[in-house]
């Protein structure tokens, strides 16, 4: 068993390829972040299933359009909001922090040496630790003196499944449910098995 004192951060990798990231985040500074996001979007653009980024396929045209309206390369009108799909819900996303924590959330494990079985301590734990250092990098660009808090706004195992299901949030962002995504939290996610091990 695992806890924050004594993990391993050796194996401890999210995303796929290139877009791989781990510990490393943790020295990285707004420019090295923003690299990073375009390396995602690169590899979105040229393999759209998201296989070889680590995104799941039914999420790939979403967080492709996350990263156009939030972190535009060029200037232009943009959408105000972005609808993306999860679970088998849907939520509007209205801003970058909101948008960063719906892809951390989605993104697949590197396939180099996985745990068997995930859990809050060997997955949400360090999950959430580069979810909030990927935060920092992007807000400190904007405001470098407002404090926000990360954390993870929904864990658990879905009714009939063994798959974690995790959904970052951040104070600083303004993420907003529409209907079939508040049917899905009170039909599927609230009802969910409790979270195996710590």
């Amino acid at each position: 068993m695992s806890t924050p004192t004594d993990f391993d951060w050796t194996n401890f990798r999210i995303f796929q390829g290139e877009c791989s990231v781990g510990k490393e985040i943790f020295g990285w500074n707004s420019t090295d972040f923003d690299e990073w996001l375009k390396k995602l979007r690169s590899g979105l653009q040229a393999d759209p299933s998201g296989s070889s980024s680590g995104i799941p396929k039914d999420n790939a045209s979403d967080v492709l359009a996350l990263l156009d309206r939030f972190f535009p390369l060029t200037d232009g009108d943009k959408p105000p909001s972005v609808i993306v799909s999860f679970e088998s819900g849907q939520l509007e996303i209205r801003d970058p922090l909101s948008a960063l924590g719906y892809i951390f959330s989605i993104a697949r494990m590197s396939q180099e040496s996985p745990p068997a079985t995930l859990t809050w301590w060997n997955y949400v734990v360090p999950l959430l630790a580069i979810f909030a250092r990927s935060v920092f990098l992007v807000s400190s660009t904007e405001d470098a003196h407002r404090p926000i808090m990360c954390g993870a706004m929904y864990f658990g195992f879905p009714r009939n499944s063994n798959r974690l299901v995790v959904m970052l949030g951040s104070s600083g962002g303004s993420l907003k449910e529409n209907n079939t995504a508040h049917e899905l939290t009170k039909r599927e996610l609230g009802k969910c098995k409790p979270l195996q091990g710590r």
